[in-house]
């Protein structure tokens, strides 16, 4: 598709994480989320109204900077500007990538029974019609956010470490990284490719953004380290966290990987 804004939707909400991050809570009513702030996650409402943590979720807060996209994403989709909404990117852009054309008209709507669709309508006229997301109580998103929240480390007081010569290394499915040592004994973290952060070449390639950021932010907190990735450039801001995750501290060394 040679649409800008299509093009630019699918690099922001889909290529972000590498189609790893299904579910996108929207309409946060935070300040400055309303617009702004996305929570991308694979935790589904059903498993955030009844959290329990599990090593197998992420959370990533986004905050687009890009304002003249979020222009036309409110423009093009009216239901979700003052929607609370967790949107199913896997249904959404299968529907856009398998039957939208150049000259598809694509709409979204938000129907009685509190699910959203995607319609596309092809040359031909002939309309397809997919759910692709659900209305959720505020109560539900700001369960996410406060699950991000309580994880989240202030960067004043930790360490951090410039991850930009780890960045998504071909075939390898995690990166391990040394932190620094705790009281004497040595630490370390394992990152997992394209869901404990961005899924950085393929957004570089996509966006042509040449200036950006990708770096590991850790705190002791007693015999554990808590640890975010955070990845920064002009057009997004991402900070990423694991909600069942604390790297142990060591008290001997480790056999070494190579």
């Amino acid at each position: 598709m040679s649409s800008p804004f299509l093009n630019q939707f699918k690099l922001y909400f889909t290529s972000l994480f590498a189609r790893t991050m299904p579910k996108v809570i929207i309409g946060i009513t935070l300040p400055g989320y309303r617009q702004f702030g996305y929570i991308f996650t694979n935790i589904s409402p059903e498993e955030m109204d009844f959290y329990e943590p599990s090593p197998e979720h992420w959370i990533h807060n986004v905050t687009i900077h890009d304002i003249l996209f979020l222009d036309e994403l409110y423009k093009r989709f009216p239901c979700l500007e003052k929607a609370t909404a967790c949107l199913d990117t896997t249904a959404l852009f299968s529907t856009i990538n398998k039957h939208a054309g150049e000259e598809s008209e694509i709409s979204m709507s938000l129907e009685k029974d509190h699910h959203f669709y995607i319609k596309v309508v092809q040359k031909d006229g002939v309309p397809l019609i997919q759910t692709c997301g659900e209305l959720i109580t505020e109560y539900t998103a700001c369960r996410y956010h406060d699950l991000y929240q309580h994880h989240l480390i202030d960067p004043s007081g930790a360490s951090i470490l410039s991850l930009k010569d780890r960045d998504d290394p071909p075939g390898v499915p995690y990166i391990i990284v040394d932190l620094p040592p705790v009281d004497g004994r040595p630490c370390k973290c394992v990152l997992v490719t394209n869901k404990s952060t961005v899924s950085v070449k393929e957004f570089i390639k996509k966006s042509g953004v040449k200036d950006y950021a990708h770096d590991l932010i850790s705190i002791p907190d007693r015999l554990t380290v808590r640890v975010n990735v955070r990845f920064t450039c002009p057009c997004i801001t991402v900070v990423s966290v694991q909600p069942a995750i604390a790297w142990v501290t060591k008290a001997q060394k480790e056999t070494s990987h190579d």
